[in-house]
């Protein structure tokens, strides 16, 4: 893993775990493309709702307030994790995590135990 920065991976109850991390932060071209992909399927949604006799007065409107929810909270991510490896402090396996979308901080369950996970910078 190149670029990589220590970290520590955190449980509830202060049990911690050494571990490595890269990430990149996300430019205004990323945030407006993950804003348009998820935005517009509900947007490609609701305009095939409109086929639908009756229930397109219920499904038009609940997929424009989707593609408007899903857009907003696609601009909260600022970074992409690229890769994680470290040791769950829970159950004490090996973790792997790669791809993840997060904001100030990053929290993930862990696959083996699924035990909530909180990633501190050293």
């Amino acid at each position: 893993m190149e670029n990589a920065k220590p970290i520590l991976l955190l449980v509830r109850d202060d049990r911690r775990r050494p571990g490595q991390w890269s990430y990149q932060k996300l430019t205004r071209l990323e945030k407006f493309k993950l804003m348009s992909l998820r935005s517009g399927t509900f947007l490609g949604l609701s305009i095939f709702f409109i086929l639908v006799p009756i229930l397109h007065f219920i499904l038009v409107p609940g997929a424009l307030i989707l593609a408007i929810y899903f857009g907003v909270k696609a601009l909260q991510y600022q970074n992409r994790l690229l890769e994680l490896t470290g040791q769950c402090p829970s159950c004490e396996k090996p973790t792997h995590e790669a791809d993840i979308l997060f904001g100030e901080q990053l929290e993930f369950k862990c696959p083996n135990c699924s035990c909530h996970l909180k990633v501190l910078p050293q």
